[in-house]
């Protein structure tokens, strides 16, 4: 007989007590993975403050593991049912063996934006969403160096705001490490594009090949000035504007405009 597994959920750390709460619960999760404060744009963000309040009387959650940024190591400032992450991991006593899962075993939860109600998650499975992961890499993103199993070969280079710590970090960052493909949201370009043109203007951006967004319709406006400021009108790169389902986690329509 196999054993029952459970499923994971990735939850954002800007979200509330409240709605942690309610993905513990759907997922039935014994454990929970934080950490003791977040960093959005220099401010803290109470992660462990978050996340205490989520669990306060749920029997279901049997230990809490905190990676503690701030440095603290004394665990007496730590919960009855919680554990430092450095400290379990220096242990060296725990033993977790990859387990071989079937197509269809149940992975993660995904949940809807709430945009037009109260978040309804979706249960993935490990070979579906591999499979979906692998081929939206290749053919929508057009990335190179794809591995075997829907494991990537390329480099990912993670940022958070796009005008932190400076206005053109985002443009410095893809002239550092000669970034490919931007995958962001119209927000962030719109953002971009109140800062002016002064900015991509003082970087190489000629590594860019696409620059890709989702998260809610492109308005034209910002949709023709990232083709003429950030792709160089699309003498080095093209901008893909997509639609997707945040449930789906991929995307169901993408189209690269003709700015010309």
């Amino acid at each position: 007989m196999r054993p029952h597994r459970r499923v994971h959920s990735v939850v954002y750390a800007g979200f509330s007590s409240g709605s942690l709460r309610d993905r513990i619960l759907d997922a039935q999760a014994k454990v929970v993975i934080t950490a003791d404060v977040g960093y959005r744009a220099g401010n803290e963000v109470d992660l462990l403050g978050i996340t205490e309040r989520a669990v306060a009387d749920l029997d279901v959650v049997e230990k809490v593991v905190v990676w503690r940024r701030k440095g603290a190591s004394d665990e007496a400032s730590l919960g009855a049912r919680e554990v430092d992450f450095d400290a379990l991991i220096a242990s060296g006593s725990v033993d977790c063996p990859a387990e071989e899962m079937d197509s269809e075993d149940p992975l993660y939860i995904l949940y809807t934006s709430g945009t037009t109600g109260k978040p309804k998650g979706v249960q993935h499975v490990h070979g579906g969403y591999m499979v979906g992961t692998y081929y939206h890499f290749k053919n929508f993103w057009d990335l190179h160096r794809l591995r075997a199993a829907g494991r990537r070969g390329d480099d990912g280079v993670p940022r958070g705001r796009v005008d932190y710590p400076h206005p053109g970090v985002f443009y410095e960052t893809i002239e550092k490490y000669g970034v490919n493909v931007v995958f962001t949201a119209p927000t962030a370009l719109r953002m971009l594009m109140r800062y002016g043109e002064d900015y991509p203007q003082q970087y190489d951006l000629r590594s860019l090949r696409f620059l890709t967004c989702a998260g809610e319709p492109l308005n034209p406006e910002a949709l023709r000035w990232s083709y003429e400021h950030i792709c160089g009108s699309g003498e080095w790169g093209h901008i893909v504007d997509n639609w997707w389902q945040t449930e789906t986690g991929g995307p169901c329509l993408g189209t690269t405009a003709p700015c010309r």
